[in-house]
């Protein structure tokens, strides 16, 4: 072959080769991208089918509502979804509904639901409410498949204060160590609202108890000036004269009484023991006498008047006894370690109510419904992040508590139902304010004193 024969079939050759590496780049990028394409298709995806919710009207603070969201996994593979849902009221403040992010596994192409609950509280505005959910690919990013929304998903109605009668006595100061805790009784027949202790001449009246009849009431509290000591006060809220101190001049602390329930006696706390007397302040009878150490306060009549609940020890070493009226069988109901119970107050002859630190490591008061065998369990009304305490029975499923919960205020006073965990602030009745609302106590009758002087 010629020198130019050489030179043209060379040519061909590098052509060829060179063609040939053009259409292998071509073979590998379409590979790649239809694996690309694959990797994009086979994933899991989301569609929400349908969502319906198990009523349309809710009563605030004492009712729930429950949505269910159909969701349909449109991928190619299987995968699990995690929903979230809200609410948006009157007021464009939104509601988490519970659990956050509950997490669906589905098979591709299948369907399922899943149920989120909001239950209002008694402050939520009234009226319709537009609902809003997401289904997120994991558990904690922001990166989501698909999202739904109804508008006036459903409608928040009131929910009646439960009380139209009844007296409520409570006491109300700016710090326990300022002395300028007052007294006020609430008639909810009437809606008005007194401070009792206004003429008194008597500093720090608190934690008032009502006789069986409402004819009476006891307290503690101080005459005014020095010595600052504690002595417990009678009040006949039918007379027209000032509360008698019925432990005056001895010159100890006299402190937590409370009425028998045949409204005979008063049982309270004298130096760290607890003793019981009549109310004229005669026949003072000692139920423990161990001078304080442990300190023993808070005793509680049984239903029956034969035996009574107490806190025993302070802070951390606080615990529930149970003692005979005589003084015998002296012994621990609820004793959990490092963990402060104390007020208890009974409920009725087989139940009693009473406050406990969330763990030893949480200090958070909560409110807890025990038997006399020593079983409890924490009531559904108690806010985890705040303390609660001071319950007083309303029936057999209501009550009065103080509460922190109120992030503007210290301790608010608050209506609760047992059953449900509704809960009603009481700022409408002009009760709560900028100080502290502890120690209720309330009986169902009408008021009828001339509360004077």
């Amino acid at each position: 072959m010629n020198i130019i024969g050489k030179n043209i079939a060379l040519s061909f050759l590098t052509k060829g080769i060179f063609n040939l590496e053009i259409v292998m780049k071509k073979a590998v990028f379409i590979i790649i991208f239809n694996l690309l394409q694959m990797l994009v298709y086979a994933t899991p995806n989301a569609s929400i089918m349908n969502i319906t919710f198990d009523k349309p009207q809710i009563k605030r603070g004492a009712e729930s509502v429950i949505a269910t969201i159909t969701i349909k996994n449109i991928g190619s593979t299987n995968g699990f979804f995690y929903i979230t849902a809200s609410a948006q009221d009157g007021n464009n403040a939104w509601h988490d509904f519970s659990p956050i992010r509950k997490n669906l596994f589905l098979s591709s192409g299948s369907t399922d639901t899943v149920q989120l609950q909001w239950s209002p509280g008694a402050n939520v505005p009234i009226g319709n409410c537009y609902f809003y959910t997401k289904v997120f690919k994991d558990s904690i990013g922001a990166d989501f498949y698909t999202e739904g929304d109804v508008s006036n998903a459903f409608s928040i109605l009131s929910n009646p204060f439960p009380l139209t009668m009844g007296l409520l006595i409570y006491h109300s100061y700016s710090s326990y160590g300022a002395w300028d805790s007052k007294l006020y009784l609430y008639d909810f027949s009437t809606n008005t609202k007194k401070d009792l202790s206004a003429n008194w001449n008597i500093d720090h009246a608190m934690n008032a108890h009502f006789s069986p009849n409402a004819s009476h009431i006891v307290f503690m509290g101080d005459d005014a000036g020095l010595p600052r000591d504690w002595d417990i006060y009678i009040w006949d809220l039918n007379a027209n004269h000032l509360p008698i101190n019925l432990t005056q001049g001895n010159g100890i602390r006299d402190e937590d009484p409370k009425i028998s329930p045949d409204g005979s006696q008063i049982i309270f706390k004298q130096n760290g023991d607890i003793k019981t007397m009549a109310l004229d302040g005669s026949n003072i009878t000692s139920i423990t006498n161990n001078g304080g150490v442990p300190e023993e306060s808070m005793p509680y009549f049984s239903s029956d008047g034969q035996k009574i609940v107490y806190a025993r020890g302070a802070g951390a070493s606080s615990d529930i006894y149970i003692i005979n009226k005589d003084g015998s069988n002296n012994t621990a109901l609820l004793s959990i370690s490092n963990v402060s119970e104390y007020y208890p107050i009974v409920r009725n002859n087989s139940s009693f109510l009473y406050s406990r630190w969330l763990s030893p490591s949480i200090h958070h008061d909560q409110i807890h419904l025990a038997d006399f065998l020593g079983n409890s369990t924490s009531l559904s009304i108690n806010d985890l992040s705040s303390n609660n305490s001071d319950a007083y029975p309303v029936g057999s499923d209501y009550l009065f508590f103080s509460s922190t919960r109120a992030a503007s205020s210290g301790y608010d006073i608050y209506f609760g139902q047992i059953s449900s965990g509704a809960v009603w602030n009481l700022d409408n009745f002009n009760i709560n304010s900028s100080n502290e609302e502890l120690g209720a106590c309330y009986i169902p009758r009408k008021f009828s004193c001339q509360c004077s002087p």
